[in-house]
Order: structure tokens, then C-alpha cells, then sequence
């Protein structure tokens, strides 16, 4: 997919679910008590990780496909809107857990936050939806099973007998 059609599909169809990560992340993970208090302590209330992720893919789009260079930095803006999208599922996931705030206010703390956010996003990314609240434990035992489903069926769809059953010739296939 070229990065001009990425960053118009991360822009206008899945801005939400990408938008305000880093308030998630102070409020949620690092224990901003308000958005008051994010504003101040922050300095800043631009919703900068989205923008960057834009702007990246936007460059990209705009960069010579010459030398690699448009598909290293396409690749720099997907790993970018990645971990935007982990840390914002792993704020809430961080939240839906019950964890406590890191309460952590010394050097790097919002890098510190911000990578509690992403491992936690990578680790369990169906926690943070928000169906998991008002289904209570009902709901988060059916997400925790369907996330467990997708994780076997994806780890199988790579072993060579399952490709041969599904595909005939699959398992010797070298697209890359």
C-alpha cells in the first residue's frame, strides 16, 4: 500500500483509535489524576504522536522511490503508527487491569510510561477495548479466549503441513 493512502487511512478512518495516546498514557499508566493536570505537567496539548505519524507517512509519500529510500520511510511511519496504536490499547488495557499508575516522576518518565503502554498493548491488545468495561468479566473472558484463538491460529497458519491442507504447494512458496 503506498504511504499516501496509509496516512489518509490512519488520518481520517482510524484517527480515533490512534488519537490522544499520549494522554492515555499520562493519565492511565503514569497517573496524571486529570486532564488539567496532563496540560501542565506536559506543556504542551497538541496531540503530537498522530501528527508524527502523519507527517512521517506524508513525507514518504512525497519521497523519491529511488534507493529504498520512500519504503524505509514508509516503514519508519508504520512502526511509528504501531506503537502509537499499542500504547493507546495498552493505556486502557493497563486500565482494564486494574494495574496501578507508575506514580514514576523521575528522568524519562513519559518514556518510561510510554513503553509500559506499548508492551502492554503488544502483550494483551484486546483488554483495551472498550467493550471490556461495561461487559465486566463475562466480556473479558471472551476477549481474552478470542485473543488466545488468534494467537494459535496464527502461530499454525505458518506450519508447513497446515499451508500444504489449506493450499497445495504453499508450504514451498518463496514470495517474500
Amino acid at each position: 500500500m503506498k504511504p499516501g493512502y496509509l496516512g489518509l487511512l490512519l488520518g481520517l478512518v482510524l484517527s480515533e483509535e490512534i488519537a490522544l495516546a499520549h494522554l492515555h498514557i499520562a493519565m492511565l499508566v503514569w497517573g496524571a489524576p486529570s486532564v488539567s493536570s496532563y496540560e501542565i505537567l506536559m506543556h504542551f496539548s497538541s496531540d503530537w504522536p498522530r501528527k508524527l505519524v502523519i507527517l512521517v507517512l506524508a513525507i514518504a509519500s512525497a519521497a523519491p522511490e529511488q534507493n529504498n529510500i520512500q519504503k524505509y520511510i514508509t516503514l519508519i511511519g508504520v512502526a511509528l503508527a504501531i506503537s502509537v496504536l499499542a500504547a493507546n490499547l495498552g493505556s486502557r488495557a493497563w486500565f482494564n487491569l486494574k494495574l496501578r499508575p507508575l506514580r514514576y516522576s523521575g528522568y524519562g518518565y513519559q518514556t518510561v510510561s510510554a513503553l509500559f503502554a506499548i508492551c502492554t498493548g503488544l502483550t494483551a491488545p484486546y483488554v483495551g477495548y472498550r467493550e471490556v468495561i461495561p461487559g465486566g468479566e463475562i466480556a473479558f473472558l471472551a476477549i481474552l479466549r478470542n485473543s488466545v484463538i488468534v494467537g494459535v491460529i496464527f502461530v499454525l497458519s505458518d506450519i508447513d503441513w497446515v499451508q500444504k491442507f489449506i493450499i497445495n504447494g504453499s508450504e514451498v512458496s518463496n514470495l517474500k
